[in-house]
């Protein structure tokens, strides 16, 4: 497995769940959500109850990547090799707006695509090409019981695009 894709995937994970979103906790196995940034809305709608105030933020994420491979068919055949690199942007957007002192709105967009042209490659007869886009809406409704507890709900709408060729 290439160097880039083992780091991709470990990485991965930050992407969509952002350190300053979860900490961890003495005493308590896992992570728990913060609501201290409008990412509230994306990572722990319940905890948007806490903002007095309306809150948002716009992140743009850039990842590149550069991979490399090389191979042959049988002893002599022909060889093929690829030197790649790609860069992709992920945005996501997120926004908070409490309606009373009991009721607030929450609203996040996550989106993300890939695309590749292999060229000529071994395997141009199953594919050359894709392109994949993927963008997720999460509008939320929370609830303030107490102090202590609110409760919220979200509704996901997601829209995905895989063209292959």
């Amino acid at each position: 497995m290439p160097k880039n894709l083992i780091l991709a995937l470990l990485l991965c994970p930050l992407l969509f769940a952002p350190i300053s979103q979860a900490r961890p906790h003495a005493g308590i196995s896992g992570l728990a959500a913060s609501a201290d940034s409008a990412g509230t809305a994306g990572t722990n709608p319940a905890g948007i109850t806490r903002f007095e105030s309306s809150a948002y933020r716009v992140d743009l994420i850039t990842i590149t990547s550069e991979s490399t491979w090389e191979s042959q068919f049988g002893e002599g055949g022909t060889e093929f090799s690829s030197n790649e690199s790609s860069t992709t942007i992920v945005p996501s957007a997120y926004l908070i707006k409490p309606i009373n002192d009991k009721f607030s709105l929450g609203f996040t967009v996550l989106g993300v695509g890939f695309s590749d042209d292999f060229g000529d490659w071994p395997g141009r007869y199953v594919i050359t090409s894709y392109d994949s886009l993927n963008i997720s809406a999460f509008p939320s409704l929370a609830y303030r019981v107490n102090d202590k507890l609110s409760v919220a709900g979200s509704l996901a709408i997601t829209y995905s695009l895989f063209d292959q060729e």
